[in-house]
C-alpha cells in the first residue's frame, strides 16, 4: 500500500495557483497506479464540492487515478470542520483523506479530533482501515515490483491550454525589451543553436526571453 502525505497551495484566482496546484497533480499522477491501493490525505487547502476551484481542478487526475473521498464517511457526532482559527474568525473543511475505490469498502470510520493539547489551528483526521496482511516466514523477503515511472513534470500539452496561454501572457507581461535591441544583426544560427540549448534544459518562458535579450545585445548593431 502507498501513502502520500500531501499539502497544496492555499487557494486564490489568480493563475500561478493553478499552475501550483498542477505541479502537485503531476506529481501524484506519475506516482500512482490505477491498479494499486492508495492513500492520499493532507491539507489540501480546498472544500471537496464542485464550487471549490481547486476540488474541480482535482477531480479529473483523483478520478484517472481510481481514488475517491472519504468525507462523507466522517461520523455524524465530529463537527466537519478541520481548519478553526478562532482569532481570525475562519473554520473550514480543508483536510482530507482519499483512498483507493477498491480499498474504500474497508474504511470503517473516519473521525475528526478535537483535543486540548492540540495546539495547531488544524485538527487531525483519523481513519479505522480493515487491512488483510499477508503472512511469510522470517527467512523471506518481501518483493517489491518496481514499476516505470514518467517525468515529474506537469505538461502543459496535457493541461488546460487557457490557462497555459494565460500564464504565458501573464509571466512574458513583465518583461520588457529595449528598444535599441531591435536594431541588431543577428547571427540565425548561432541563435537557433541558443533556442535548442534552451528547449533542452527545458526552462520556463520568462526565464528563456530574458536570456534571449541578454544573447541579442552582446550581437553587432547595424548601422
Amino acid at each position: 500500500m502507498k501513502i502520500i502525505s500531501v499539502y497544496f497551495p492555499c487557494y486564490s484566482g489568480s493563475s500561478e495557483y493553478k499552475i501550483e496546484l498542477g505541479h502537485s497533480l503531476g506529481f501524484l499522477d506519475n506516482n500512482i497506479l490505477f491498479d494499486e491501493s492508495v492513500i492520499v490525505l493532507g491539507d489540501m487547502n480546498f472544500e471537496c464540492d464542485n464550487n471549490s476551484a481547486g476540488f474541480t481542478q482535482c477531480s479529473e487526475v483523483f478520478s484517472s487515478a481510481g481514488i475517491a473521498c472519504c468525507d462523507y464517511l466522517v461520523r455524524t457526532n465530529s463537527e466537519c470542520v478541520t481548519y478553526c482559527n478562532t482569532s481570525l474568525g475562519q473554520a473550514s473543511f480543508i483536510d482530507h483523506i482519499f483512498v483507493s475505490r477498491r480499498i474504500i469498502d474497508r474504511v470503517m470510520n473516519v473521525d475528526i479530533l478535537h483535543s486540548d493539547v492540540n495546539l495547531s489551528d488544524h485538527r487531525p483526521i483519523a481513519m479505522d482501515l480493515l487491512l488483510r496482511m499477508s503472512k511469510y516466514r522470517g527467512d523471506q523477503t518481501p518483493k517489491f515490483t518496481s514499476h516505470q515511472t514518467k517525468p515529474l513534470n506537469w505538461r502543459w500539452d496535457n493541461s488546460d491550454l487557457c490557462m497555459y496561454y494565460e500564464a504565458s501572457r501573464e509571466e512574458l507581461s513583465d518583461i520588457t525589451v529595449p528598444c535599441e535591441l531591435f536594431n541588431v544583426h543577428i547571427n540565425v544560427p548561432n541563435l537557433c543553436i541558443v533556442v535548442i540549448l534552451i528547449s533542452i534544459m527545458r526552462i520556463s518562458f520568462k526565464h528563456c526571453l530574458l536570456l534571449l535579450i541578454d544573447l541579442l545585445s552582446e550581437f553587432p548593431r547595424t548601422h
